[in-house]
């Protein structure tokens, strides 16, 4: 009998069911259809209509064939690259768990992780989601169910207020990374401002200025958050230079310092900083309300600067670039297909650099 019967047909089917399909065109074949088709499917995109989506993909499940995931992502990139006017051809997610829906996209200092995460996403192709879960948004069981249903593999955490295990996220089923603090859990693949850089390099800049009597009042939790890298920086600067006056470091209680006001003021008069070094905008207005000149009578420097903070010196990363790392970071994760929360997790570390403004007084020299 002629293979090239119904019959024979058949028999071919039948024969190669037995057999794992490992290529686009392979399944294309069996389907019918163009292995653009296949590809477009695997890459989500709105073009393919859903029966014949759903058709791929009980076939794709049928010969146990799984799409490269190498060669997905690179084909995604490039396909979008070909044509920036095109609808994405895969999303990403980004969550918080704020108390605000909007708090990301609203206030001043957080904006800009945002933006850099969108903007980074959208130049290599990929459309970006937004969650908000949590109390008054969605639980983590519908978060993750709606991933699923998208398409969704790889998601970016903003810093949660606490941590997210209460939310019972399916954290097996996706590729995770989260940027700044690390005393969240569970550990995720992050990326982050070099808290003792940062600091070192402020501290080089005020020995620079000539500053004698050098303070750090920051709050406590951001110490811990840091993996207590501002507290230490600054012990070993306190070593390293026996000859300046250093301060003990206030670490305040309080997330903000105008809730701390008490500690502070007493602090200030207790051991005079000719400069305090800090990471709350807040400090330039309560300081000057009691009746300090800036930076005449003592000087500021704030440790994470933005758009909220002109005129300031201190150290400048913008919260875009740490937005664009984290959009990296998750891609490296989904090429290789890694998800879950890592036995080993990654920590990508962005430098600041030194803004001198008005804050601190000019060289003494000059």
């Amino acid at each position: 009998m002629s293979l090239h019967g119904n019959h024979g047909m058949e028999y071919v089917h039948r024969n190669m069911k037995k057999q794992r399909v490992h290529t686009i065109r392979e399944l294309a074949e069996i389907a019918g259809v163009s292995h653009m088709t296949v590809s477009r499917v695997f890459r989500n995109h709105p073009s393919v209509k859903a029966e014949t989506r759903e058709r791929i993909l009980a076939l794709a499940k049928e010969y146990d064939f799984q799409p490269h995931p190498v060669l997905s992502m690179a084909m995604a990139i490039r396909a979008n690259l070909r044509d920036q006017s095109s609808t994405p051809h895969a999303t990403l997610a980004w969550v918080h768990s704020n108390k605000h829906e909007d708090t990301w996209q609203t206030l001043p200092h957080l904006k800009p992780y945002l933006d850099g995460v969108r903007e980074h996403a959208a130049a290599l192709g990929f459309g970006l989601d937004t969650f908000w879960i949590g109390k008054g948004g969605l639980s983590g069981k519908r978060f993750c169910d709606i991933l699923t249903a998208r398409g969704i593999t790889g998601c970016i955490i903003a810093p949660p207020p606490g941590n997210l295990k209460h939310l019972h996220l399916r954290w097996d089923d996706f590729s995770w990374v989260t940027f700044h603090h690390d005393s969240w859990r569970p550990l995720l693949h992050r990326v982050a401002t070099d808290a003792n850089y940062s600091l070192g390099k402020t501290l080089r800049e005020l020995r620079r200025l000539g500053y004698q009597r050098i303070g750090l009042a920051i709050a406590e939790n951001l110490d811990v958050k840091s993996g207590f890298a501002y507290q230490g920086r600054y012990l070993v600067a306190k070593e390293r230079y026996p000859s300046l006056t250093w301060c003990p470091p206030l670490f305040y209680p309080q997330s903000e310092i105008c809730d701390a006001a008490p500690e502070l003021r007493a602090w200030l008069k207790q051991y005079r900083p000719e400069v305090v070094v800090c990471n709350d905008v807040r400090a330039r207005q309560m300081l000057e309300s009691w009746g300090y000149d800036i930076p005449n009578d003592i000087g500021l420097v704030h440790l994470s600067m933005g758009p909220d903070t002109p005129h300031w010196s201190g150290m400048r990363l913008e919260g875009s670039q740490i937005g664009a790392a984290c959009v990296d970071l998750l891609l490296s994760q989904m090429q290789q297909n890694k998800r879950g929360v890592p036995k080993a997790p990654y920590e990508t570390l962005l430098r600041a650099n030194w803004v001198k403004g008005e804050t601190t007084r000019p060289h003494l020299s000059s």
